[in-house]
């Protein structure tokens, strides 16, 4: 869980301006997310669902359907 929410940053991070991120953010704020071990989502669908979450939350907006 810990490398998929290190990968879902650092992506949230390196596309941040696509999304309407402040790019500034990430030099300004630090964000701490506490995962439960072994969780449900636990596996590779994990980092993009905290990707999904990450840019949400941020953007201010709502992740849309597929």
């Amino acid at each position: 869980m810990q490398e998929s929410m290190t990968a879902a940053l650092t992506w949230t991070r390196a596309n941040a301006e696509r999304y309407g991120i402040d790019p500034d953010f990430f030099r300004k704020q630090d964000i701490h997310i506490h995962v439960r071990r072994r969780s449900a989502e636990d596996g590779p669908s994990a980092g993009a669902a905290m990707v999904t979450s990450l840019v949400s939350l941020l953007s201010g907006g709502r992740a849309r359907g597929c």
